[in-house]
């Protein structure tokens, strides 16, 4: 099991401060209730648009009772993924509000140095493809926030997405305006940039772990042949 743990802003943070912050982790067993063990750790890496690199230690927990073991993953990286949520998020966010097609996302100021087109435009892709089809899911989660903050539903816009004209099917038009839709309600209910951040960490974190098959889609070869 992955559980999301806070400790860090981001990678940076985590490289200039991993050695000073004691890491807080479950002491009960999600699934049976008993107490949680430490049992060892082990590294993945991690980077982000901006070339920033880091190897991460991640603490793995054991139940006394039940055995079942957890991996404590900081919230700030993106599970079964080497970019941080923050990159995949400016990809979603960015489609998600302005017309554009994922070449130029790809290729914009966001991608920082990275020089793999075809590497890019897979990414841009991926991280549209893959926030969408948890979109519908996470407008729900926010529209529920959005009632418990006390903010009037009729006040958010249900604009369309810009873009979903260009899906390919009726069912992805509609998850890009549920995308559309999402970004809206996080922007009334987050009322600055960090909140919005770790709403969208937490949220997508979990997306993730619910539908690990998300992990293996790939840019279709239509677009890595249309590259050149």
């Amino acid at each position: 099991m992955i559980i999301p743990v806070r400790g860090f802003l981001g990678l940076e943070d985590y490289n200039d401060n991993s050695q000073k912050v004691i890491l807080e982790t479950p002491k009960e067993c999600p699934q049976c209730k008993e107490n949680l063990w430490k049992h060892g750790s082990f590294k993945r890496t991690a980077k982000d648009l901006k070339g920033n690199k880091g190897v991460i230690s991640i603490q793995r927990l054991i139940c006394s009772a039940c055995s079942l073991t957890i991996s404590c993953l900081f919230d700030f990286l993106a599970p079964f993924k080497q970019y941080v949520i923050e990159d995949i998020l400016q990809y979603v966010v960015i489609y998600g509000q302005e017309k554009t097609t994922y070449r130029d996302i790809a290729w914009g100021e966001q991608d920082g140095s990275n020089t793999d087109a075809e590497a890019s435009l897979s990414r841009a892709f991926c991280a549209v493809a893959q926030v969408c089809q948890i979109s519908g899911e996470l407008a729900q989660q926010a529209q529920q926030a959005c009632l418990e903050a006390g903010v009037d539903l009729m006040t958010v816009e249900q604009s369309r997405c810009p873009n979903s004209e260009l899906a390919h099917s009726v069912e992805k038009a509609k998850r890009l305006d549920q995308l559309s839709y999402l970004i809206n309600l996080t922007n009334r209910y987050c009322r600055d940039v960090l909140s919005k951040c770790f709403w969208y960490r937490q949220k997508i974190f979990s997306g993730y772990l619910a539908s690990e098959k998300l992990a293996w889609l790939s840019a279709p070869q239509s677009l890595k042949q249309a590259l050149f």
